[in-house]
């Protein structure tokens, strides 16, 4: 696939060919495939805060938190912590991210193990844009010729371990840093499958439970206005991969949920399709 994206309108021209001149070599039955992560090993990888009312949720359970670590609750006084320190203000007024390990991704259908030292486990449904062609200084009005599509990413999330971090003002840490932390897929849609943005719809199920069913329409910021941040003084490449942040009800945390051992997690994303996998977390002293 890296090959194939770096080849760039050639490439894409010879599969398109390929498809419809189908041989028997050259088509495999999805019934006789295992999916992989379509960039098992990604250039680089940085997730921004394109939807930013999953932060506000955040913000906005302020009142509820306070009430719960006065109750005793050591993780609501952790999460106020945090909350007290951030500036949902900054939030708002420009795009900005924390880079993702490209060595921690997993694939569609694989089970997520979770770390032994976090017990919080979440998941974050996001979307993704991977590039295409190399750049530097992008202006706005040339950004979308440097994609080459799109893929749905799901940003786990070991939310205790991420608290702990983050009252410390160093980002999320181990929190979003483990073995399989960011799955990949199930594919990579093409940038020429996609003729409107603004109302794609993103869903996310738990165990087939609905737990949101939102749209791209509440993207605050573009994926043309990451990568011109994203190019501002420096190169980008192909094969770069700049995720959306979390929409809405996309993850445990918006509902005060976690994640149980077994459970099995879908994202769906139109015109990509259903990324699915199962978490399985070890009870402590298990090994």
């Amino acid at each position: 696939m890296q090959d194939m994206i770096e080849g760039g309108a050639e490439a894409l021209s010879l599969a398109r060919q390929i498809i419809s001149h189908p041989s028997a070599a050259a088509i495999v039955p999805m019934v006789e495939a295992k999916l992989l992560a379509p960039l098992p090993r990604p250039v680089r990888m940085r997730d921004c805060n394109m939807f930013t009312e999953h932060v506000e949720r955040f913000f906005e359970r302020k009142d509820q938190l306070e009430a719960e670590a006065a109750a005793g609750s050591d993780q609501a006084a952790a999460q106020l912590a945090v909350a007290k320190r951030l500036r949902f203000d900054l939030l708002l007024e420009r795009l900005t991210y924390y880079t993702v390990d490209p060595l921690s991704v997993s694939g569609p259908d694989e089970d997520i193990q979770w770390p032994t030292y976090s017990m919080a486990a979440d998941f974050e449904l996001e979307w993704a844009v991977v590039i295409g062609t190399r750049g530097k200084d992008i202006p706005l009005n040339a950004a979308r010729d440097h994609v080459f599509g799109y893929t749905i990413f799901n940003d786990w999330s070991a939310r205790d371990e991420q608290l702990i971090h983050m009252e410390m003002g160093i980002g999320p840490g181990g929190g979003k840093d483990f073995d399989g932390a960011v799955t990949l897929g199930p594919c990579i849609a093409t940038s020429d499958e996609f003729r409107d943005m603004s109302d794609v719809r993103m869903i996310a199920r738990v165990n087939g439970e609905e737990w949101t069913n939102r749209s791209s329409r509440h993207m605050r910021f573009t994926f043309e206005q990451a990568i011109v941040e994203m190019s501002r003084s420096r190169t980008i490449y192909p094969g770069d991969i700049f995720a959306s942040g979390t929409v809405l009800g996309g993850s445990g945390v918006d509902h005060g949920r976690s994640l149980k051992d077994g459970d099995a997690v879908e994202l769906e994303v139109e015109g990509i399709g259903v990324l699915r996998n199962r978490v399985r977390i070890a009870t402590r002293g298990s090994g």
